[in-house]
């Protein structure tokens, strides 16, 4: 499944990059398309981590894969509407750190040097997108604590 994530997510900018990089006319043309293939790199781990890693860590809450399914779309939806929306009324950027589709695209700004959509440090976004999968990893060390081996 990580692999399908990665493909996914990953391989329309790096092939993009690429064709970039093919049709550059000049050195510094192909330095901007050298500068974006690492930034679309630098953004896989997360993409992977988000996408693939946190449906695993809450798989280990239930045997039931729909219910996995459900509750992955709750958290990251929810996150979404939740964070934009108080983002939007209360005109707090840091409240948009809630929101895990916000915080793929703030990081997203950064890496491809576009103007971000909240005035925030690129750390605060990557913070809460490695809190997140360290959650879901220590929810599955808990959960792989308490299962029982049979011998």
């Amino acid at each position: 499944m990580a692999l399908l994530v990665g493909v996914t997510s990953t391989l329309p900018a790096i092939l993009l990059c690429l064709f970039r990089l093919a049709l550059a006319k000049d050195g510094p043309d192909a330095w901007i398309a050298m500068r974006l293939l690492g930034a679309t790199l630098a953004l896989t781990p997360f993409y992977l981590g988000l996408f693939a890693g946190l449906p695993v860590c809450l798989g280990s809450l239930t045997s039931r894969s729909r219910a996995v399914q459900y509750i992955w779309a709750g958290v990251f939806f929810f996150s979404w509407i939740l964070g934009e929306s108080i983002a939007t009324a209360s005109e707090e950027p840091m409240v948009a750190l809630l929101s895990l589709p916000t915080d793929l695209l703030l990081l997203g700004q950064y890496f491809y040097g576009v103007e971000p959509k909240y005035s925030l440090p690129v750390y605060y976004p990557a913070g809460a997108l490695v809190g997140a999968i360290a959650l879901g990893i220590w929810l599955l060390w808990r959960r792989l604590e308490q299962v029982e081996i049979f011998t």
